[in-house]
């Protein structure tokens, strides 16, 4: 049910709630490296999630993604 899909999120956020401060800290609140850290530790992740995706996606036959039978 939707409490099954709302578990993973909350953990999630309860769990990394500290990287922010912790990676400032880490950076001498510095604004502009905190921005860059933050930017490029999210983008990189993203970009090979949708490089998979993309790989996997190209790979599928046509029929198999539009619902039709092997």
């Amino acid at each position: 049910g939707k409490l099954h899909d709302v578990v993973p999120v909350a953990m999630c956020a309860l769990v990394f709630q500290n990287v922010i401060p912790l990676i400032s800290a880490s950076l001498q609140f510095d604004r502009s490296k905190v921005q860059a850290a933050i930017l490029l530790g999210s983008g990189f992740p993203m970009l090979m999630y949708l490089a998979w995706n993309a790989m996997v996606i190209g790979n599928t036959p046509l029929d198999t993604l539009s619902g039709g039978h092997a």
